[in-house]
C-alpha cells in the first residue's frame, strides 16, 4: 500500500501549479472491488487512486506576499479551506457513514466528504455570498452594495432561504439605492432568489460528487461553514435538496467566546491553529534523541498518534 501510494505520488502537477494536499481516496483491489482500506484483502495486483489540491503558485506567491506585508512573516505553508474545517469539527474516529463539509465563502464554495480514513473527495465551485449578493441587486434593480446590505441583514428582514409563497403578505423595507429612501418589497421575492441560487448550488455539488464516485460515501450528514451558513432557513434547504441531516460546523474541545468560538465564518481559523498544533507535534516527535529500541517504538506511537489525531 505505501509503495503504491509513492508511485501515484510521484505524478507531478501541471505547469505552474504547486501541490498542497494529496490522499488517498480508495484501493483498487484485481477484482474491481474498491476498498478504503486493503489491509486484510487479497489481491494479485493493486492500484491507489489519490486526489491532488493544487494551487496556482503565481496566486499562492501573491497572496503570501500580502500576508507577509501584512502581518511581519511570511505563510509557513498553504492549507485548503475544507481540511482544515475537518481538522477543527471532526475528531479522530467519529466519522460514521461520510460526512459532507461545504463551506460556502465570499466569492467560493468548497466542499469535501470524509471517511473513517480522513479526505475522500474535495472540490470548489466560483459561487458564494458575493454572487448572492448580485442576485439580489439585479432582481430588484439595485446596486451591488445594496445587496450585500440585503444579504447581511436577513434576519432583520425575517427572510430565510426556504421561501414562503405567500405574495405580498409580508413586506420588508430597504434602500435600493445608496442613500436613498427605503422602499417596501415583498419578503417572499427575497427568499425566492436566495432558495433558486441556493437550491442550484447544492444540486451542483451533489452533481459533482455523484460524477466523481464520491456521493456513494456521503451517508452521515451535512456540515455547512463559512459566512454563507449564517443566512437563515440555509440548513433546512440543503437537507430538502441533498436529501441529507444539514448542520452548522462547531469545532469540538474548544474553549472561548461563544460568538467567536460558535461562529462558522472562524472555524477555518481554528482548523488552521489545530492543524499547526499537529505538524509541530509530528515534527517534535520525529526528532528523538538516539537511544534504545523501546525509545524507537515510543517514538512511532507519538508520530502515529499525532497522524491519526486530524
Amino acid at each position: 500500500m505505501v509503495r503504491a501510494a509513492h508511485m501515484a505520488n510521484e505524478l507531478q502537477p501541471p505547469a505552474n501549479t504547486l501541490s498542497l494536499h494529496s490522499y488517498t481516496r480508495v484501493h483498487r483491489l484485481d477484482d474491481g472491488r474498491e476498498v478504503l482500506n486493503a489491509v486484510g484483502h487479497s489481491s494479485r495486483s493493486l492500484e491507489v487512486e489519490l486526489q491532488h489540491v493544487v494551487a496556482n503558485q503565481d496566486r499562492l506567491k501573491t497572496t503570501c506576499g500580502l500576508l507577509a506585508d501584512a502581518l511581519g512573516r511570511g505563510a509557513s505553508t498553504a492549507f485548503y479551506t475544507p481540511l482544515a474545517i475537518g481538522c477543527a469539527c471532526l475528531p479522530a474516529n467519529s466519522v460514521s457513514g461520510g460526512q459532507l463539509l461545504i463551506d460556502i465563502g465570499a466569492g467560493v464554495t468548497s466542499y469535501a466528504v470524509f471517511t473513517d480514513l480522513g479526505c475522500y473527495h474535495c472540490g470548489q465551485l466560483t459561487v458564494g455570498c458575493e454572487q448572492l449578493a448580485n442576485d439580489l441587486a439585479i432582481a430588484f434593480n439595485a446596486h451591488i452594495s445594496v445587496g450585500r446590505k440585503m444579504l447581511r441583514e436577513l434576519p432583520a428582514m425575517h427572510c430565510s432561504a426556504v421561501a414562503l409563497h405567500d405574495g405580498r403578505n409580508r413586506m420588508v423595507t430597504t434602500a435600493l439605492s445608496r442613500g436613498g429612501k427605503g422602499r417596501a418589497i415583498p419578503a417572499s421575492s427575497v427568499e425566492l432568489v436566495l432558495e433558486l441560487r441556493l437550491s442550484e448550488l447544492f444540486d451542483v455539488i451533489r452533481q459533482e460528487l455523484t460524477a466523481a464516485g464520491a456521493w456513494s460515501w456521503t451517508g452521515g450528514s451535512v456540515l455547512l461553514s463559512g459566512g454563507g451558513a449564517m443566512i437563515p432557513g440555509i440548513c433546512e434547504l440543503a437537507q430538502n435538496v441533498l436529501q441529507l441531516p444539514a448542520k452548522i460546523a462547531r469545532p469540538y474541545s474548544t474553549s472561548g467566546l461563544p460568538e467567536i468560538v460558535n461562529s462558522p465564518r472562524n472555524i477555518t481559523l481554528i482548523g488552521l491553529l489545530r492543524s499547526g498544533q499537529r505538524d509541530m507535534e509530528i515534527q517534535r516527535a520525529g526528532q528523538p534523541p538516539a537511544g534504545s529500541l523501546s525509545e524507537s517504538l515510543q517514538l512511532c506511537r507519538k508520530v502515529f498518534k499525532a497522524l491519526v489525531n486530524w
